[in-house]
C-alpha cells in the first residue's frame, strides 16, 4: 500500500502515552507504514466529522476573530495532535491517540479502498464509518471501566476520563506583536484569558450534549511534547 498523505514516523513516536506503542512498536517496518497511512485517513476523517458535528471551525474563528489577537503555533512549536489539525484548525485539536488496531477487518478494508481508490471524500458511508467507530478507537483503554487517565503533565487538569473526547486549545501564549511591549502584554492578559474563557466555555456546553463525555484542556509550551526540540533545531 502506498499513500503520500502519510505520518512521519518520527512526529509519531512524540505522541504521549507509551501504552499506545505496546501494539505499534511489534510492527515490521512495512506494516508501521500502513498503520500511519490508515492513522492519517482516520484523523482527517475524524476531523471532519467533529467539525460537522460540533462547529469546532466556528469556535475556532470566534478566537481568531476575537477582540484580543490570539497568535496560532507555528509548525516547528507544534506537538504531534495539532499538527494533524492544521489542515483544518489553527487553535483547537483533538487530543485523543487514535488506536487503529482496535478497528475490525471489515472496517479496515473500508479505509484501505479508500486509500486505494484515492478516495478521501467525507460522504454518508465515512460519516457512519466515523460515528460507529471513533468512541473505541479514541478510548485510552480498551475496556468498560470509566476511570480518568493522564492526556498531558502530571497534574489534575490533564486528567479525564479514559472514554472521552479530548479537545486541546493552544495558541502562543508569549507572542508580542510589532512594537507591544511587555508592560502592555501583562495589561492585556486578564482580557485575553476571559475572552479565551468564554470561547471555550461555549464549546464544553456543546460537549455536554455531544455523544461521549468531552472536555476542552488548554495547552502550552510547558505541557507538550513538541515535534522538534530546541536542541535539535540548534543543530546540537
Amino acid at each position: 500500500m502506498t499513500n503520500q498523505n502519510t505520518i512521519n514516523l518520527e512526529y509519531f513516536k512524540t505522541k504521549s502515552s507509551q501504552s499506545s506503542y505496546d501494539y505499534f512498536d511489534k510492527l515490521s517496518l512495512k506494516a508501521k507504514e500502513n498503520y500511519l497511512i490508515f492513522y492519517k485517513l482516520y484523523s482527517d476523517l475524524l476531523y471532519r466529522y467533529l467539525i460537522e458535528k460540533l462547529k469546532l471551525n466556528t469556535y475556532d474563528e470566534m478566537i481568531r476573530d476575537a477582540r484580543n489577537h490570539f497568535e496560532p503555533v507555528n509548525d516547528n512549536k507544534m506537538d504531534f495532535y495539532q499538527l494533524l489539525a492544521k489542515d483544518y484548525l489553527k487553535y483547537f485539536y483533538i487530543r485523543n491517540n487514535l488506536y487503529i488496531e482496535r478497528l475490525t477487518n471489515e472496517e479496515l478494508t473500508f479505509l484501505r479502498k479508500k486509500i486505494e481508490g484515492e478516495n478521501l471524500d467525507f460522504d454518508e458511508e465515512s460519516k457512519e464509518f466515523i460515528q460507529k467507530t471513533y468512541p473505541k478507537v479514541i478510548a485510552e483503554i480498551d475496556d468498560s471501566k470509566d476511570i480518568n487517565v493522564n492526556y498531558g503533565p502530571d497534574n489534575v487538569p490533564f486528567y479525564k476520563s479514559a472514554h472521552a473526547l479530548i479537545i486541546g486549545v493552544r495558541f502562543d501564549d508569549y507572542y508580542l506583536a510589532a512594537n507591544e511591549t511587555e508592560e502592555e502584554w501583562n495589561n492585556k492578559y486578564p482580557s485575553r484569558e476571559f475572552e479565551l474563557e468564554n470561547i471555550t466555555f461555549c464549546l464544553e456546553k456543546s460537549l455536554e450534549k455531544f455523544e461521549v463525555k468531552g472536555y476542552v484542556i488548554r495547552y502550552n509550551d510547558f505541557s507538550i511534547i513538541p515535534l522538534v526540540n530546541e536542541k535539535e533545531k540548534d543543530g546540537k
